[in-house]
Formats: structure tokens, C-alpha cells, sequence
């Protein structure tokens, strides 16, 4: 259901990645919140997915990722509501795996954030373990030959000469 906003607790199929593409989870009365947005969220390798996470206390930011990191999490939205921030993670790996994408947060003036509610997000494989990475040699349309372009070529060429010689031959019989 990519392009489409899923409110928490709908069930998430297995190819199925929550992009909003900007925009917000749809409002909801601020009695009715639950502390966290969205439940467990997939998406597969190389894909990017958008979690978004409610805290209230405090402002929060990454920390530093390494390259060797293996999700790579960045804030593309903060938005305040009902007296708690909302933040919409947006996520991509090259691994398959269970991560949290809390344990990457940390307060803006660099204590360990507190009170931050476990954002899961599964990261899927699409091709399954014991595929070896070779590419399945796709058969070859059978090729038939080309005669008929043949002997247009032949018959093209043929009519061509024809004016060519009688030019050759009406300029030397003129000589003579």
C-alpha cells in the first residue's frame, strides 16, 4: 500500500511499506492517542519506509550513524500536537532484520533519550536464503532469417545500378 497513509493497527502484509510522502498521520482527538502511532512496520531490503513516533518529553535527534551501521535512520519531519512532538523516521537497510529505531535517538543536548516508546521495524528479504545470486538466464526469443530484408537490400541496390549504368553507358557510347 505504498502512497497510502495506514493508521496504526492495520495489519501490514509483507510487501507493503508505509511511504507517506510528506505528509502526517491522519488527526485524531487528543484523548484518543495512544503514546505510540504505528505498531510494527515492514518494509524489504533497499526500500524506504516512514515510521512515525510520538514523544513527550523533550526534543530529540540521532546520533551520529557510522557506515558500518546497518540502518540507516534520519528525522525528515517534527511536528508538535497535543503537547507531545511527533516525528516521522524515515529508514533503510541493506540488511534483513528486527530493528529499533528508538535505541538511535538521543536528547538534542546529548543525554540518552528517556522515556521513548520501542519503534520496530522489520526489513524483509525478497529473494529467498539459499538463492545463490546468480541471475536466471532468460531464453532467447528464437531469431528467424532476415530474407525478406535480404533481398529488399538485393532489389534496393539492383534498381540503384540500373540508372547509375545507363548514365556510364550513354556518356561512353557518346565518345565513341
Amino acid at each position: 500500500m505504498a502512497g497510502k497513509e495506514q493508521q496504526a493497527g492495520q495489519p501490514r502484509g509483507p510487501n507493503q511499506t508505509t511511504t507517506h510522502f510528506g505528509s502526517r498521520p491522519p488527526a485524531e482527538e487528543c484523548t484518543s492517542r495512544s503514546h505510540q502511532l504505528q505498531s510494527t512496520l515492514f518494509t524489504t531490503i533497499g526500500m524506504e519506509g516512514t515510521y512515525y513516533l510520538r514523544h513527550e518529553n523533550g526534543r530529540l535527534t540521532l546520533e551520529n550513524f557510522k557506515d558500518d551501521d546497518p540502518i540507516r535512520v534520519r528525522i525528515v519531519d517534527a511536528f508538535e500536537d497535543c503537547g507531545a512532538t511527533t516525528y516521522a523516521l524515515r529508514y533503510e537497510s541493506d540488511l534483513a532484520g528486527r530493528f529499533d529505531l528508538s535505541k538511535m535517538l538521543i536528547e538534542t543536548d546529548g543525554r540518552p533519550a528517556t522515556n521513548v516508546p520501542a519503534a520496530t521495524v522489520v526489513v524483509r528479504e525478497l529473494l529467498p536464503p539459499d538463492h545463490n545470486g546468480q541471475l536466471e538466464p532468460f531464453p532467447r526469443p528464437p531469431l528467424k532469417p532476415p530474407l525478406r530484408y535480404k533481398l529488399l537490400l538485393v532489389l534496393a541496390g539492383t534498381l540503384w545500378l540500373v540508372p547509375l549504368l545507363w548514365y556510364v553507358l550513354k556518356l561512353t557510347a557518346g565518345r565513341l
